[in-house]
């Protein structure tokens, strides 16, 4: 089973407009967690210590990460994380230069198919372009959702021949590195 959205263009749903989005900070961080269990099967309550501990981080090292939260009236139903990583430092890190990367989105499971992750997408981009005017992303090679919105939002295939320290690929595949130049 993939840990990533099933690829059905053929399926469409109306776009949410009701949901909000806005930056994240620590009152999300339980609504964050309950997502990212959903995804990898961790304990809500280890994954929230980590996200409490991150926006103590992010909030010491300003400018060096944004995430984004979709809410539905209060209620966090997406959210995305971009982040600058100086991975020419880092042991282990090849073919990925030192940049803004967009680190990850999910979208609650009965809120996908409604423009959600695209706007939570275009919103860390538009972040980024005031830091910086290129934005990198990687991904599974079977993620055929995220890459073809990636795809659409501006972004090319760099290379398929790099590693990020810790990082393996679920089903033994290969990920792709993305980048886009934001103008």
């Amino acid at each position: 089973m993939n840990s990533f959205a099933e690829f059905e263009p053929q399926v469409r749903s109306s776009l949410n407009y009701h949901v909000q989005l806005m930056p994240a900070n620590v009152t999300h961080v339980q609504g964050i967690a309950r997502l990212m269990a959903g995804w990898n099967q961790k304990k809500i309550e280890s994954i929230a210590a980590n996200l409490e501990k991150s926006f103590s981080e992010s909030e010491a090292h300003q400018g060096c990460m944004q995430t984004f939260v979709a809410l539905d009236d209060y209620s966090v139903v997406g959210y995305g994380k971009c982040q600058w990583l100086e991975l020419s430092s880092m042991e282990g890190a090849f073919n990925m230069p030192d940049g803004w990367y967009l680190m990850g989105v999910i979208v609650d499971p009965l809120y996908r198919r409604q423009g959600i992750g695209r706007r939570l997408c275009e919103a860390r981009l538009r972040w980024i372009k005031q830091q910086s005017n290129v934005a990198f992303y990687y991904v599974n090679a079977l993620n055929e959702v995220s890459i073809r919105l990636h795809k659409h939002l501006g972004f090319q295939e760099v290379t398929r021949t790099f590693g990020f320290p810790g990082l393996a690929f679920s089903e033994g595949q290969s990920g792709i590195l993305f980048k886009s130049s934001l103008q």
